[in-house]
């Protein structure tokens, strides 16, 4: 089942938008995204994707799971490609080539596994005179030694010295087990051929059967150790190869989700693309869950933080609570806010508070399509079930206390009317206003029209008829339109989609109507005397105030 959530990620994915258009003009960045469960993460995704098209980049998506043995980015990459990323490994080496020579330069027998055109005359000569080289200049003429082994590019020579002959056998590196079988090769050829080699007039044709000897031992497999760090250079390299050719060709945008499961080998080749991805058209954006704790995935955040490498944008539904005592839905999950530092400390007070607020809730229907409730506080949370949450509101709050306290409440505090006009005002706050209003002190409201001081932007609000409402934002509105980039000699044209409206802050006044509910059930308790104290104080609040 798919759940839409009604989470808003507008300001996250406009971020992501700056980021995205900063990398296409060359500046490469690393964006990681910390996203609670099921609280719009997709929908970044998603939106994201969405405009990296629109601007022309290519977007890989990959995802981490659970599983052992994953390749997530090597599988990835693996679509743009122009070679394999994991080179064949082989846990043994073979002889591709022998050859015979003997001390005057000449070749004796040469074996090879593949079809080769060479010169073999010519091989043999310029191995020899490698040989005189290096005993004439740094051994001596009264020697038999020479030189043992040579090694070009990924392939290695080992050469064995005879009496009369000498032996030189290709492979990809040198074996304890190959030179022994080049020894015996020589002392075999040398044995059996001891007369030819006395007399010989370089006909190869006398040595008969020197090749089956030769054969013998290229038929063989020697066992070899794979330096494991070795191959993950390898692979590692391929990777940001193929990563810097595809992005000099179209801007990249990677995006590698579930981070807080990736095991160590895919945490390290993430850390060795973010670190050398700065000058190329690319963007990588990690996504993670910050309440699954992965120590690999912390180490490396931790290592990429003191390297200024990257940038954090958290979502978090703590943000988009009230703090004292916030509910709200997001797609399957309830969100509950206290106001405490640890969720822990949840207590009676807290239990009481949050029934009150969840009064106007229809709690039938919130049991039917919820799946989880996350209880936050300042610090941490706790994920419940629906069940185990409501026994937890019902325990905590016991009848015994509940009916004592009503007994003992023989006054009302002014401190307790205040807070809960406070309460009350806490829920105007952070209310964007399109109208202006009268101006007040009782609380702070962000509004696009009229007065108040410039604290951020958004894009453009328009009226029924089309016409756009605000204050044109001219600096965001040029950067928007600089970072989508221009052609040479021509000067910068501000779009549509470029301008940007200010957002304002001001003091306003706040309106309460207080409804009194007259039926008999307000004779019970205290509740009257609570009415009227709470009127009474609003007034003298009002009065003092001056608002």
């Amino acid at each position: 089942m798919v759940y839409q959530t009604d989470f808003d990620v507008r300001y996250e994915t406009d971020s992501l938008r700056i980021y995205l258009d900063e990398m296409i003009i060359g500046r490469g960045k690393t964006i990681v995204v910390g996203c609670e469960a099921d609280i719009g993460k997709n929908k970044i995704l998603n939106t994201l994707k969405d405009y990296a098209e629109k601007r022309g980049v290519l977007a890989l998506t990959t995802t981490c799971t659970m599983q052992k043995d994953e390749k997530p980015i090597i599988d990835m990459l693996s679509r743009i490609a122009e070679k394999t990323l994991i080179p064949i490994k082989k846990d043994y080496i073979t002889i591709e080539e022998v050859f015979i020579i003997s001390k005057a330069g000449l070749m004796i027998t040469h074996t090879s596994r593949k079809q080769i055109n060479r010169d073999e005359q010519l091989t043999s000569g310029m191995l020899s005179a490698l040989q005189d080289f290096v005993r004439y200049s740094f051994r001596g003429e009264d020697t038999t030694e020479g030189l043992a082994r040579l090694d070009y590019a990924d392939t290695t020579i080992l050469i064995e010295q005879g009496k009369n002959i000498f032996a030189a056998t290709v492979t990809q590196t040198e074996h304890p087990q190959v030179r022994e079988d080049l020894k015996k090769i020589v002392g075999i050829i040398e044995e059996i051929y001891k007369d030819v080699l006395m007399s010989w007039d370089g006909d190869s044709s006398r040595f008969t059967g020197a090749e089956s000897i030769i054969k013998a031992v290229m038929n063989k497999k020697y066992p070899t150790e794979t330096n494991l760090e070795d191959e993950k250079k390898k692979i590692y390299n391929n990777v940001l190869s193929t990563i810097q050719t595809s992005s000099e060709k179209k801007p990249l945008l990677l995006i590698v989700d579930n981070m807080q499961w990736a095991d160590k080998d895919t945490v390290d080749m993430m850390q060795y693309i973010v670190e050398n991805i700065k000058d190329t058209r690319t963007m990588v954006c990690l996504m993670y869950r910050p309440e699954e704790t992965n120590p690999v995935l912390n180490q490396m955040l931790n290592v990429l933080r003191r390297q200024r490498r990257t940038v954090e944008v958290k979502v978090e539904m703590r943000k988009r609570l009230d703090r004292y005592y916030g509910t709200d839905t997001f797609g399957p999950v309830f969100g509950v806010r206290i106001p405490k530092k640890y969720v822990k400390d949840f207590n009676e007070d807290d239990a009481n508070n949050i029934i009150r607020k969840m009064e106007k809730i229809n709690m039938d229907e919130l049991r039917k399509r919820m799946i989880s409730i996350y209880m936050i506080s300042d610090t941490d949370y706790k994920e419940m079930k629906t069940d185990e949450f409501f026994d937890l509101l019902t325990k905590t709050v016991s009848p015994e206390s509940k009916g004592k306290k009503e007994k003992e409440i023989t006054s009302i505090e002014p401190s307790a009317v205040g807070k809960m006009i406070e309460e009350l005002i806490m829920m105007t706050r952070r209310v964007l206003m399109q109208v202006s209003g009268k101006s007040g002190k009782q609380s702070a409201v962000f509004t696009i029209e009229g007065r108040g001081k410039y604290v951020k932007y958004r894009i453009p609000v328009t009226d029924p008829s089309g016409k756009m409402l605000g204050k044109l934002a001219i600096i965001p509105t040029i950067r928007e339109a600089a970072t989508r980039g221009h052609e040479p000699g021509t000067g910068l044209r501000i779009k549509k989609r470029d301008i940007k409206i200010q957002i304002k802050r001001r003091a306003m006044a706040g309106l309460i109507a207080v409804v009194m509910d007259t039926s008999g059930s307000m004779e019970e308790g205290i509740k009257v005397e609570i009415a009227k104290a709470f009127v009474k104080s609003l007034l003298v609040r009002a009065y003092e105030k001056r608002n």
